[in-house]
């Protein structure tokens, strides 16, 4: 009786560390900003395998697996506008707690205000190169 007593706890013992090892949660907040279409997304967890999936309602009705591996991380890029869920597991394990990416890239005018400066910049800095170098007396 002891000895089948032991083995049932052995075996208890056994599938808890099964169990616990394959839960995997997502490292950081559970809302990221991404506003420049990409993001690294980052799990802790053991196990060999994972998988990873992204919906775009938090219900998860229309998945798509974006990464299958034995890696903790993926970088997803090329992100349109909108929001994005992420999921993930290993192996055959319950899964993970859903990540909430929200896309907004920046707007066209703040880029066009940005590279309007930077080539203002550029030829100012041109300008005061290129009359220094004539105002110079050459050594010749």
């Amino acid at each position: 009786m002891v000895s089948k007593l032991s083995l049932a706890l052995g075996i208890y013992c056994w599938a808890m560390s099964v169990v616990q090892a394959q839960e995997v949660e997502f490292v950081g907040e559970s809302l990221q900003v991404a506003p420049s279409g990409y993001i690294q997304l980052d799990w802790s967890g053991e196990a060999e395998f994972f998988w990873l999936e992204q919906a775009k309602d938090s219900l998860f009705e229309e998945t798509k697996v974006i990464y299958r591996g034995p890696d903790k991380a993926s970088f997803v890029s090329g992100l349109l506008d909108g929001q994005y869920y992420y999921r993930v597991k290993a192996n055959e394990g319950e899964w993970s707690n859903v990540l909430q990416v929200q896309v907004q890239h920046q707007s066209l005018n703040l880029a066009l205000t940005l590279s309007g400066l930077g080539l203002l910049v550029f030829s100012l800095t041109s300008v005061v190169i290129i009359k220094g170098s004539r105002s110079t007396p050459s050594t010749s």
